[in-house]
């Protein structure tokens, strides 16, 4: 840094010296030619010609230096080159000699008038050179020095008083001069420097933001890669999921016959897995989300009890299976300011990992506590505990604590996404765990008041398919996944009185609609061709086809798509894998005609 900051010094120097020798060259030219008409009275013509030649050979070697430096474009780039200052001085020499030799040559003895024109012109060269002192020291002396000694020492030699007085007090001139044009120079250099640094600071600055700029483009782009692989990956893992979740559940529900115990355990297995690729793929999602900065959270004041009753209601059936209860200190009078989708999230993550890491017969308890302006949630469960050598490692993603040695299904990154989540709410999250005696987890969000609080909408139970009552109508699916198809077309066999249609492409769903319109159409969003959005927008805009109901069944299901399929008039967003019993519970009300406003459904608790 230092040899770039001494070399931007130099090359602003360099600069500065030859910007000056235009002026300089003219100023030369006509200081001669008076010298030269002055002089002509006692001095012979030839030596003056002789001299004057001589100089105007010099003056065009300056002339053709300052050319090529000009040429060169060292002025513009800024950049120091130290043959350019050698070749300054060198000339300097040769111009000065070529002043003292003359005055030298041309001192007339016994002429007072004469030698004092001679004084005058060697001052007016002194003065001159006071502002190259100022830049550069060494390349002004370089011509001061030849012009003044041969002068000052022919006129030692002649003699005289008057010719040693001048001498004196021409050298003492020129020592001021000098002097003066050092302590000039001293300021000049101080705002060159001044000058270089304020340069080198903006280019600095410059590059800073360049580069700022740089990584900021290189940053986006890799998060548009990041988030499109993730598109793209959950897509192509949704879809043979679906069919695969679907091909299950309709077995398990005894369609197209009855299983045997055996069967039905076997069929749970595929279930189980299924829905546990599905959570993985939901949690990575989340944490690809959070760590890029996209996460969506729309706090509010909400119930607290509302809130805990939800998800101690959907996590009781999984507690069932081990025989563990689920015991609840009421949160009266306890409300805080949350996203209610991430609230319940959190509050799922935290009881399913108390009843998964519990011993069979155990325990789990949610209570609450006031503090300060923070409300606690605490779930303690009587598990085995977490030795204290781990728990550093706790919300580290992908770490399981040696649990992924066990039967124990989990990913490791539930509780990463429960921490960043706390946190964007305004919380913080954290634990303590004793091993034979179980761990308690807990959290805290800002507390709210009870009059800006809001009830939550009860969170809807899976229940079974209502067998009782017929419905009828006509449904079109628009798919192109033969699999999809299949698993689409055993749901709808359980209701003979339901017209199922299938289009391959949106263009053949489009013209299915308008020449036999159905009552609901299903639509998948990944489609060759016309998209299922475009479609969605096709029928919206028709007057003949805006008022039939549209739901989305799709394996799109990054926040983006969900969010320009609401926009789009979707009905509903169902994403692959779907439940299968969501999928005929809103089938059964939109052909009843109980249509409700728009929903989004998504498999694995990944809430947006």
């Amino acid at each position: 840094m230092m040899a770039d900051y001494i070399d931007s010094l130099r090359a602003e120097q360099v600069k500065l010296l030859y910007s000056n020798v235009p002026a300089s060259l003219l100023g030369q030219v006509v200081l001669a030619l008076i010298f030269v008409i002055v002089q002509s009275e006692v001095i012979a013509p030839a030596i003056l010609a002789g001299w004057l030649i001589l100089l105007l050979i010099i003056l065009l070697g300056w002339l053709i230096l300052f050319r090529l430096w000009r040429r060169s474009g060292v002025d513009c780039a800024g950049a120091y080159d130290p043959r350019w200052l050698l070749r300054f001085r060198i000339l300097s020499i040769a111009l000065g000699g070529v002043w003292g030799i003359g005055g030298a040559l041309m001192f007339p003895p016994d002429d007072t008038l004469h030698q004092v024109f001679l004084l005058l012109v060697l001052g007016g060269l002194a003065s001159a050179a006071v502002i190259g002192i100022a830049i550069e020291p060494v390349s002004t002396i370089s011509f001061v020095l030849p012009t003044a000694l041969p002068i000052l020492v022919r006129m030692v030699m002649e003699g005289s008083e008057f010719a040693l007085a001048a001498a004196l007090m021409s050298g003492l001139f020129m020592s001021f001069i000098t002097l003066g044009g050092l302590r000039v120079g001293q300021n000049f250099k101080e705002n060159v420097r001044l000058h270089v640094e304020a340069r080198l600071r903006e280019q600095a600055l410059q590059q800073s933001e360049a580069e700022l700029r740089l990584a900021k483009e290189q940053s986006d782009e890799a998060n548009r890669a990041k988030s499109e692989f993730l598109a793209r990956m959950s897509h192509e893992l949704r879809t043979p999921l679906n069919a695969i979740i679907g091909f299950a559940q309709m077995l398990d529900m005894g369609v197209p016959a009855p299983l045997s115990p055996e069967q039905k355990e076997s069929i749970g297995y595929i279930l189980n897995g299924g829905h546990h690729l599905l959570g993985l793929i939901n949690e990575v999602l989340d944490l690809a989300r959070i760590e890029a900065g996209k996460l969506d959270v729309e706090v509010e004041a909400i119930v607290l009890d509302d809130a805990i009753e939800q998800a101690v209601t959907l996590t009781v059936p999984i507690a069932s299976r081990r025989q563990i209860a689920i015991r609840t200190d009421r949160a009266t009078d306890m409300f805080v300011f949350a996203d209610a989708a991430r609230l319940r999230q959190i509050l799922l993550n935290l009881l399913s990992n108390a009843v998964k890491y519990n011993c069979v017969g155990g325990e789990v308890t949610v209570s609450c506590q006031a503090r300060g302006d923070f409300c606690r949630i605490t779930v303690m469960d009587t598990g085995s505990g977490i030795p204290e050598e781990l728990q550093s490692q706790l919300f580290e993603p992908f770490q399981r604590l040696g649990a992924e040695r066990t039967v124990i299904e989990g990913t490791g990154i539930g509780l990463v996404i429960c921490k960043r989540l706390a946190e964007a709410m305004g919380g913080r999250i954290g634990f303590d765990s004793r091993v034979g005696t179980g761990s308690r987890f807990w959290f805290e969000l800002p507390a709210a008041s009870r009059s800006v609080a809001q009830a939550l909408v009860p969170v809807a139970v899976e229940q079974p398919v209502d067998g009782g009552s017929v419905i009828y109508g006509r449904v079109l699916y628009v798919e192109d996944n033969p699999f999809n198809q299949s698993v689409m077309q055993m749901v709808f066999r359980q209701f003979p009185d339901i017209e199922l249609l299938i289009a391959e492409c949106a263009e053949t769903g489009l013209a299915l609609v308008r020449s036999n319109p159905p009552d609901l159409v299903l639509m998948d969003n990944n489609l060759p061709g016309m998209s299922g959005l475009a479609a969605m927008r096709s029928l919206k805009s028709d007057p003949l086809t805006c008022h039939i109901p549209v739901v989305a069944v799709t394996a799109s299901a990054m926040p983006i798509d969900i969010r320009d399929g609401i926009e789009a008039g979707f009905m509903a967003y169902l994403t692959k894998p779907f439940d299968v019993l969501e999928l005929i519970g809103l089938v059964r009300k939109v052909l009843q005609g109980e249509g409700r406003p728009l929903e989004t459904v998504q498999s694995g608790q990944n809430f947006l």
